[in-house]
């Protein structure tokens, strides 16, 4: 081999080499980013501090979400019951009322006061509602009805003659019964006039 190839060969094969160098990986550093990555941890912190703080809220909506579903469920199971109970009571009412009317009609307390034979009668009706007194009076020789009195339902006590005029005698009648339905006002009135009556009755038989 002459030295004009061994110098042919040589250079090829530093060719081969100089292209290899020349191929080689370069790192290159961009200033921009070196510089946002160096200068950005304050603002990456910020960024995770928001998705973390989204993530938050979104699982608030969800468990918000939730418990108004909760909610609403117990309110609509409590308005069940509440109609079912309803409906029970207003059964339970409905179906014994008819004897519940009659009871309160036998329960209807009865009192019956008679105090002497010159007094009236009185017999008193009392339930929830209502008072009603039945007065029975019956008419002797010296007292006889008057006018105002059929009319009115009152008695008015009569003033006693004095002594020195003669009492004329009166005619017998035969007695009656009435029946009257007094409140409690007019059964006061007429037991404090009943009263007036016995006195009256007292005064005569001492003259």
């Amino acid at each position: 081999m002459d030295n004009t190839a061994l110098l042919t060969r040589g250079g090829n094969v530093y060719d081969k080499k100089r292209g290899r160098k020349q191929h080689q990986e370069e790192i290159i550093f961009d200033k921009e980013q070196r510089k946002e990555f160096l200068t950005g941890f304050h603002k990456r912190k910020v960024e995770r501090q928001k998705h973390a703080q989204a993530m938050t809220e979104k699982q608030q909506r969800e468990e918000k979400r939730e418990m108004r579903k909760l909610v609403r469920e117990q309110r609509k199971k409590q308005l069940e019951e509440r109609i079912q109970l309803s409906r029970e009571l207003m059964g339970t009412m409905e179906k014994p009322g008819s004897e519940d009317e009659g009871s309160d009609g036998a329960e209807t307390e009865e009192k019956v006061v008679i105090e002497d034979d010159d007094e009236p009668h009185t017999r008193e009706y009392e339930d929830e509602d209502k008072h009603v007194s039945v007065t029975i009076t019956e008419d002797d020789e010296n007292d006889g009805p008057d006018e105002e009195e059929l009319a009115d339902g009152f008695s008015t006590p009569q003033n006693d003659p004095p002594p020195s005029v003669p009492i004329r005698p009166h005619k017998q009648k035969q007695g009656k019964n009435r029946f009257r339905y007094e409140s409690k006002e007019d059964r006061r009135l007429n037991q404090k006039k009943s009263k007036i009556q016995k006195l009256k009755h007292a005064v005569r038989h001492r003259h």
